[in-house]
């Protein structure tokens, strides 16, 4: 799969296939940086972006929360592997151009929390 094709992905979500295929072009994703070197959190923060905005989406607040609070148990807020992840993610950016944020997905993701706690919380 070419870049092109996963920026695709990565601009539209998981919406347009399944998770097996997210799965897989996640893995072609990361496996395209230059140096090959990402770090773990680089791919950990897309591959939850995808599966938090799919469960969010289809009103799954409880999975897209358990999800959320792995992620932020695993790294949380402000903890250094982010910065370094930072790096790899604007990296990425430069070599195939592809921009997932600096730090990867962390904005979304931060966002999403709020969001997913919020919905839970009303009811909705």
């Amino acid at each position: 799969m070419d870049v092109r094709a996963l920026a695709a992905i990565v601009a539209t979500g998981a919406a347009l296939m399944s998770p097996a295929e997210a799965e897989d072009a996640l893995s072609a994703l990361i496996g395209s940086r230059a140096a090959g070197e990402a770090p773990a959190l680089v791919g950990r923060s897309l591959e939850t972006f995808l599966a938090v905005e799919t469960a969010y989406k289809e009103a799954r607040y409880s999975d897209a929360l358990r999800d959320l609070e792995a992620l932020w148990q695993e790294a949380p807020p402000a903890d250094a592997r982010w910065v370094e992840a930072s790096r790899a993610a604007r990296e990425l950016a430069q070599s195939p151009g592809l921009n997932i944020g600096h730090p990867p997905c962390y904005y979304s993701l931060r966002m999403l929390t709020d969001c997913v706690r919020w919905r839970i919380d009303s009811g909705s």
